[in-house]
């Protein structure tokens, strides 16, 4: 069995999320899980790249993340964050 590597437990959330990338680009999606250390999105977008910096705000949380993964999930894409920086 694999270890699970969390470092804090996730709780399910439905909520609108918009990221701003570095090009100004927005991608909007729905959280739909949260930690204290990150989030995990579901979204449209393909384009994400690990290690990618993002601005974001939803309705749980705001400041700055980075993109830990992005995966095809039947017809969406979803991706993980890990929360670098709050205002």
């Amino acid at each position: 069995m694999e270890q699970d590597r969390r470092r804090h437990p996730r709780t399910e959330v439905h909520g609108a999320a918009e990221l701003v990338l570095e090009d100004s680009s927005k991608v909007s999606g729905e959280v739909i899980e949260i930690s204290h250390g990150g989030f995990r999105l579901r979204h449209e977008y393909r384009g994400f790249k690990e290690d990618q910096r993002v601005s974001f705000v939803h309705a749980f949380d705001k400041g700055k993340a980075r993109v830990v993964w992005s995966r095809q999930v039947g017809p969406h894409m979803e991706s993980g964050f890990c929360i670098l920086d709050r205002p």
